[in-house]
């Protein structure tokens, strides 16, 4: 039986398998099987697939009607089918450069799970990079909320020892509504105490622009839009390029949230509360086990961006963090503000409105607080204060495409509120 066994679930994506599953036969440990789960997959998948599994009997794949959710269901038999030591995932619109299990491997050696880290591509060609220490106790501790949560998930950075799973109380199984399917599944190993949890920001993989975000593309053209990056992974230094490129992802600003970071009067400080230690950028990310301090080389820009974040923590505790705020995001980063507040927003609504309103009375990126003070707003259903907000925006800035997009979102919730009244 082969050392690893790997799933791939996939639904309509059809011919992206060819790239996602070359990275996979690409591996330079071959001791793997993959198996591809087929949740109402269309005919073209099962083409593919079966001229895949010609050419190498190490790629399998079983059929099933589109199931519930995301087909997790499916995935439970598999797992506890094979006498594989290890388990890993891919998406089947991902890529894995060639170090991917061996990257995994090296993870699991002391842990029974591992969680490395994220390099998205984002519309535009912008990389992201989203990384956690999701062993520390607060890492921990936010898998026994309500509801559940951890720092960072994903299909293809997580891998664990089947021995794990099988100590689990239920393994695969349909998220409930509002939970990712991911995180539904790893919060499951975080909160046992029993597990030990292994670390890092290091890259193997990309994640390519969501479906979402390319749902008027063909399967044809989401290939289209893999290949290239197929093409260079596994060049040396292709990831590592990009992961200094990237900006840093919102898993940096909720575990700063979480670990009450804003608190900590230093970055240095702040970052350490989350396990987290900035060195050098060219260095490796550093695998840790446990609570350790996880070494996470930054560029000056990384740097200046967790810094953004952390300040925003701060608006309210200390005098100078909205100028300061100000003076990191004129660095070209303003735009991170936003989905830094909506983060933090998520979780803390109230203190993250306040904050947006001091610092748009200390006039720093007045359109940015403008457009989340509405939206918080329109969240909370306080809509007298939101046409308040609306209507003064409209004189600044009446032909902005986000104000039209809150008006309309405005005038929906208006709609719902009135039927259910």
């Amino acid at each position: 039986m082969p050392r690893t066994l790997i799933l791939c679930p996939t639904h309509d994506h059809a011919d992206t398998l060819f790239a996602s599953v070359a990275s996979v036969r690409a591996q330079q440990d071959t001791d793997w099987e993959l198996v591809v789960i087929c949740d109402g997959a269309p005919d073209r998948s099962i083409e593919i697939l079966e001229a895949t599994r010609a050419a190498d009997p190490r790629v399998r794949f079983v059929v099933h009607p589109k199931g519930e959710r995301l087909g997790e269901a499916y995935r439970d038999p598999i797992v506890r089918g094979t006498d594989a030591e290890f388990i890993c995932h891919i998406g089947d619109d991902d890529l894995w450069c060639d170090t991917h299990l061996g990257v995994m491997r090296r993870m699991l050696d002391n842990a029974d799970y591992a969680m490395q880290g994220t390099l998205e591509s984002e519309a535009g060609g912008t990389w992201v990079w989203n990384f956690a220490q999701s062993g520390t106790h607060g890492a921990r501790a936010l898998a026994h909320g309500d509801p559940p949560a951890i720092p960072t998930a994903g299909l293809n950075p997580f891998a664990v020892r089947r021995a794990a799973y099988e100590r689990l109380e239920s393994g695969w199984s349909p998220a409930p509504p509002g939970l990712g399917s991911d995180v539904h599944m790893c919060v499951k190993y975080v909160r046992r105490d029993d597990m030990r949890i292994a670390s890092s920001a290091m890259t193997s993989f990309v994640k390519l622009p969501s479906r979402l975000r390319r749902q008027a593309f063909n399967p044809t053209e989401r290939l289209v839009d893999l290949t290239p990056v197929l093409a260079r992974i596994n060049r040396a230094d292709y990831l590592a390029g990009c992961r200094r490129d990237a900006v840093i992802g919102t898993p940096v600003m909720r575990a700063l949230y979480h670990a009450d970071a804003g608190a900590c009067a230093s970055l240095e400080g702040a970052l350490a509360r989350i396990g987290i230690r900035a060195v050098a950028p060219h260095a490796t990310p550093s695998i840790v086990t446990g609570n350790d301090t996880m070494d996470v080389p930054l560029t000056p820009s990384q740097s200046l961006q967790c810094r953004m974040a952390w300040l925003l923590l701060r608006v309210g505790r200390s005098r100078s963090a909205p100028e300061e705020l100000a003076v990191a995001a004129a660095h070209g980063i303003s735009w991170l503000l936003t989905p830094y507040l909506e983060t933090w927003g998520q979780y803390a609504p109230d203190p993250a409105l306040e904050a947006a309103q001091e610092l748009r009375r200390a006039r720093v990126e007045i359109e940015v607080m403008t457009a989340f003070i509405i939206r918080i707003l329109i969240l909370q259903r306080d809509l007298s204060a939101a046409e308040a907000e609306l209507s003064a925006a409209s004189d600044i800035w009446a032909d902005t495409g986000w104000l039209a997009q809150m008006r309309a979102w405005y005038s929906d919730t208006e709609r719902r509120m009135t039927r259910d009244a």
